[in-house]
């Protein structure tokens, strides 16, 4: 799923939320009472697009969560109902879903419509949008992939209104697990007249879109902070509590916690010697976020990386328990895989099935083994110096010398560490603009796929042009199985290829510790988005 921000300054918050119209939104008023309730937390970082269509980060899909409403909604382990009603009607061959539409408005006052859902949807899949997130709709519903790739017409793609309220989705194969799939971001619609009227610059600023979630975007000050208020229109204002929030951009961790300490802000994510402070005066909580982190090693620009002894050699140099120990002072999990563990498996969680310890946490002595056997199939003395490409934030820093010195002391290799803002380096991950790269990934379905099949052969997030025609096959066979035990076997298998030929290097499964002001309550996270749901949380009135 999404790109994550590496830096750990963002968010937090508590649990309990509303299911469907019978849930509780937690407040005995609602938005529309005289009573201020304004919540304050922080962003990591400006929000690179909020178009639904174009969508790549963590943000910003938590971001359209809450100003967009797709046909349901996640929220601590349940789908509940969006502007779909009611399960929708599966053909017995399981290809045909047919959902039905409440009815809604947009903040403008228009009907959202299931013209809205076929446009919004063929628009991602349309070449000329260049959504990178076109896999996640084209890999599944009829036609998609081929009017993506340039060799279908946007009529043979299987999305059709079949009038105002129902709208009919034609699949490839039977998957079960589609209803979850409607909740991931680049699912959400867009009003096709709003996104004509404004062209590229839709959803680049507040009056340039209309919302049918249950927030409205009041304010957007780029790189400095967001607003936001109820939407009056929207179908479940009542369990809207929140009068106004607000979140400052703030990418220094120790700025974030003065804020929260100086009541600026109700919520901040913790790390280093804050989250130890905190955990110690019992005033931290915590859960596994579905955040795998690791290293990618680009071959393309930096041709000693097409070396596998190399990659390893690098991987194995990196003493993960004391990176975690030292840099984060978080109980985060070493990782010797990819697939988090927060992930669900056939009936136990993935890595219960299959445990998944391809390496050591720490082989120093594997390492120089590695390097020296690589060096010499190169020709080389010494491995030339290679950039080392993160976010700029405080932790990212500490976590690039960390890694720097390990790889320094065990096999006296040196890198220019080069810290840049998180769109910079998603652009330039994106354009493999890049020698090495920390990156991170978070699950956007419960289902190891959401892993896996970012590494296929030309995937979109397939940045180290890792091609493999096993991993491949495994994986094409695992999306058409319908038995969900094989998927996983053969999921599994995927993960050991990629594991053995090391073009990236996992380092940790994030768990988050974060605190939170007393009084706030009604806020959802967890491992899929979005995390924070803070849409339908409330507290005591200021």
């Amino acid at each position: 799923m999404k790109k994550l921000v590496v830096l750990l300054v963002v968010l937090t918050m508590v649990a309990t939320l509303f299911a469907g119209c019978a849930g509780d939104g937690g407040g005995e008023k609602g938005a529309d009472a005289d009573v201020e309730k304004v919540f304050r937390f922080p962003e990591a970082d400006e929000p690179p697009a909020l178009d639904p269509g174009k969508t790549t980060d963590t943000i910003s899909f938590t971001i359209g969560q809450g100003i967009f409403e797709g046909l349901y909604r996640y929220h601590n382990g349940e789908y509940v109902d969006g502007m779909a009603e009611g399960e929708p009607d599966v053909s017995e061959d399981g290809l045909t879903w047919t959902f039905h539409l409440r009815d809604a408005k947009w903040s403008d006052g228009k009907a959202v419509t299931a013209h809205d859902f076929e446009y919004a949807w063929k628009r991602a899949l349309n070449p000329e949008t260049a959504s990178k997130y076109a896999f996640i709709i084209g890999d599944y519903v009829k036609g998609g992939n081929e009017y993506n790739a340039g060799e279908g017409s946007a009529d043979d793609v299987g999305v059709k209104a079949l009038d105002e309220k129902t709208l009919e989705v034609t699949l490839k194969q039977p998957t079960p697990y589609f209803k979850s799939l409607t909740t991931f971001g680049t699912y959400l619609p867009v009003r096709e007249d709003v996104v004509e009227e404004h062209g590229d610059a839709f959803a680049s600023d507040p009056d340039k879109m209309v919302y049918n979630g249950p927030f409205v975007l009041a304010r957007w000050d780029h790189d400095s902070e967001l607003e936001y208020h109820p939407n009056p229109e929207y179908w479940n204002k009542e369990k809207v509590n929140f009068t106004k929030v607000i979140t400052p951009i703030v990418r220094d961790a120790s700025t974030a916690i003065n804020m929260y300490e100086t009541g600026e802000l109700d919520m901040v994510g913790l790390s280093g010697e804050f989250a130890e402070k905190y955990m110690e005066e019992g005033k931290a909580l915590e859960y596994h976020d579905g955040g795998t982190f690791y290293l990618m090693f680009n071959g393309e620009k930096y041709e000693p990386f097409k070396n596998e002894n190399i990659r390893k050699a690098l991987t194995l140099a990196i003493d993960r328990d004391n990176y975690i120990k030292n840099v984060w002072q978080i109980p985060y999990v070493s990782a010797t895989n990819f697939v988090n563990p927060a992930l669900m498996g056939n009936e136990k969680s993935f890595r219960e099935e299959y445990k998944g310890d391809y390496f050591k946490t720490y082989d120093p002595e594997a390492a120089k083994e590695y390097l020296a056997k690589g060096l010499e199939e190169l020709g080389l003395d010494s491995l030339p110096k290679f950039e080392f490409l993160t976010d700029d934030g405080e932790m990212s820093t500490k976590s690039t010398e960390f890694i720097q010195e390990n790889w320094r002391k065990n096999l006296g290799v040196e890198i220019d560490a080069t810290p840049v803002p998180f769109q910079v380096r998603l652009d330039r991950s994106d354009k493999m603009d890049y020698d090495v790269v920390l990156s991170g990934w978070g699950p956007d379905y419960d289902d190891p796929m959401t892993f896996m099949d970012m590494w296929v052969t030309d995937g979109t997030f397939n940045e180290v042009k890792f091609s493999n025609k096993d991993y491949d096959e495994k994986i094409k066979a695992a999306k058409a199985s319908a038995d969900n035990a094989e998927r996983m076997k053969l999921m599994a298998e995927a993960e050991e290829i990629l594991m053995d030929g090391m073009p990236i290097a996992p380092l940790y499964h994030r768990v988050r510790v974060y605190t939170v002001a007393d009084g706030v309550t009604g806020i959802s996270r967890g491992a899929f988005n979005p995390d924070p749901d803070w849409m339908f949380g409330d507290i005591e009135a200021q």
